[in-house]
């Protein structure tokens, strides 16, 4: 009985090794994939409120609300909900220098994203239907190592 002890010790680890090998590929694949679907960019929807123009110009403007894409489910989306839901979000435009319209649909205008006691810097593109005195845009910033993009509608 020793003996076949003995042996079984001696053979069970030269056995294992393969699993071992095997087990360490399948979490390094697994991580990876893990690492892949990590999101960079999260595409949200939002109407602005409090909405501010100077000559055209978009000075400032609340948002209150945001909803999800789609494709956007779990922690991210959530998480960015509740956090504008509890503490909105504020623009505020820091170019205050009058440009073409064509200037603020192409490149945006440079601004800060205020929430809670983070300030960000934010990029605003944005167009104006003056039939309707609406206008539409999206507004770019970094969360974090997450691209947010707000796509955003209000009324002038």
């Amino acid at each position: 009985i020793k003996l076949t002890c003995l042996i079984g010790l001696v053979i069970a680890p030269i056995l294992g090794e393969g699993t071992v090998t095997h087990a360490e590929q399948e979490s390094s694949v697994s991580a990876d994939i893990a690492k892949e679907s990590i999101v960079k960019q999260a595409e949200f929807y939002a109407i602005v409120e409090e909405v501010v123009f100077n000559e055209g110009l978009l000075v400032n403007f609340i948002i209150t609300n945001v909803d999800c894409d789609g494709t956007l489910i779990g922690l991210v989306c959530e998480e960015f909900q509740n956090i504008v839901n509890r503490e909105n979000l504020s623009f505020s435009n820091t170019n205050n220098k009058l440009s073409p319209k064509e200037y603020y649909e192409n490149t945006g205008l440079e601004g800060k994203l205020t929430f809670g006691a983070k300030i960000l810097p934010a990029r605003l593109k944005y167009y104006i239907n003056e039939d309707i005195q609406s206008f539409n845009g999206e507004l770019v910033f970094q969360l974090n190592d997450i691209q947010m993009v707000i796509k955003i509608k209000g009324m002038m």
